[in-house]
């Protein structure tokens, strides 16, 4: 496949350097003949959205690429896509669309913006972080072929070694996470950011000073400030376990990049349930999941519990199943698959077989196939 690929990006090699790595791995393996990458936001910013997409039109046609991937393509700003994409789909190389969904978007508040819903909609395969709500709502919009594909951990910023011999934690329990400070009550935001607070107060509670909780906004808490993106694992190779603030989205599957981080620490993470996880990493085993603060606590304790030892060897096990199957290279070599499998079969006159992501398993350990939805091949 040749592949040019539109990065939710000023800077591709600041703000996507693992997708970035991820595609130029596969053209290193030969699974991709040639790439190109564009950062839509800094180009859109410079000349326009019209200007983007001749930038856009002009790539494709330099290396005759017979695919383009539109990746996490819902900046609020973006104008309707439509005819944009109608044009390069019937350029001379005619490539095959695919589109992605990076965010967790609610209900009410920080919903899909239009643009995307166009983006599936025309698009041939549809990579969303979560199914639910979401899916089934660009369903109704009109989209197909739409598959689970959750966030990955950068393989470039969160792989380093991590060296038990000089392992001192500072904190029994670390939280790193902000609030966005949102004032509207119809929001999910603002309701589920009023939970977050609660699990902080919780186990400020609780554990004291034993507790690290970093991020803006926490005013009124002992909050230690915002954490570098990439310094993540510096802080949370410090702490003896690790818990996720409660999430702003409830939508089946979802995860940010910073479950995936945390799971790539080597420090064990206690984390909210939210629908259909389980079936990503195995509950008890990978992580600790919980349906309450309390419950969240009562796993932290049990955790504590344990020796420094034990922990960073059942912690160390999950770190290695996340950097050698759930970074960024593997999403981009799976969905790769995904769409080159569709292109081949389009190409025979076929129906594609419905995908089976390897990542998702159900309670037996077989593939699950509620990883998908409207699959028209």
């Amino acid at each position: 496949m040749r592949l040019v690929v539109l990065y939710q990006a000023s800077d591709i090699q600041k703000h996507q350097p693992g997708y970035h790595d991820g595609f130029g791995s596969l053209l290193k393996e030969g699974t991709l003949t040639e790439y190109l990458g564009i950062p839509y936001i800094s180009v859109a910013q410079e000349k326009g959205w019209d200007g983007l997409w001749e930038v856009v039109k002009r790539s494709i046609q330099e290396i005759n690429a017979d695919g383009v991937f539109l990746q996490f393509f819902h900046d609020h700003r973006m104008i309707d896509p439509s005819h944009p994409i109608a044009a390069i789909r019937n350029l001379p190389s005619k490539p095959i669309i695919f589109s992605s969904v990076g965010d967790g978007f609610g209900r009410w508040g920080k919903r899909i913006p239009i643009s995307y819903k166009i983006t599936a909609k025309l698009s041939d395969v549809n990579f969303l972080t979560s199914m639910g709500y979401l899916a089934e709502d660009l369903v109704r919009f009109g989209a197909k072929n739409i598959v689970l594909m959750p966030n990955g951990v950068c393989q470039l910023r969160f792989s380093s070694s991590f060296d038990h011999s000089h392992y001192q934690p500072e904190h029994d329990v670390v939280f790193i996470g902000n609030l966005s400070g949102t004032l509207n009550p119809f929001s999910d935001l603002f309701w589920n950011e009023r939970r977050r607070r609660s699990v902080v107060k919780a186990f400020t509670r609780r554990y004291g000073s034993r507790f690290a909780v970093y991020g803006n906004n926490w005013t009124g808490l002992r909050a230690r400030g915002p954490v570098a993106y990439a310094e993540q694992h510096s802080v949370y190779q410090r702490s003896r376990v690790i818990i996720g603030g409660y999430p702003y989205v409830w939508c089946d599957y979802y995860t940010s990049d910073r479950v995936l981080i945390a799971l790539a620490s080597g420090i064990p993470f206690v984390d909210f349930a939210v629908p259909q996880v389980d079936k990503l990493f195995k509950d008890g085993h990978d992580w600790w999941l919980a349906r309450s603060i309390a419950e969240m606590i009562t796993k932290c304790d049990r955790l504590l519990e344990l020796s420094d030892e034990k922990r960073l060897q059942i912690a160390a096990q999950t770190r290695a199943r996340i950097l050698t199957e759930h970074t960024q290279y593997h999403r981009c070599r799976q969905m790769i698959e995904i769409v080159k499998d569709l292109q081949i079969a389009r190409k025979k006159g076929q129906i594609s077989a419905l995908p089976s992501p390897s990542f998702v398993f159900d309670d037996s350990g077989k593939r699950f196939s509620g990883a998908t939805l409207n699959w028209t091949g």
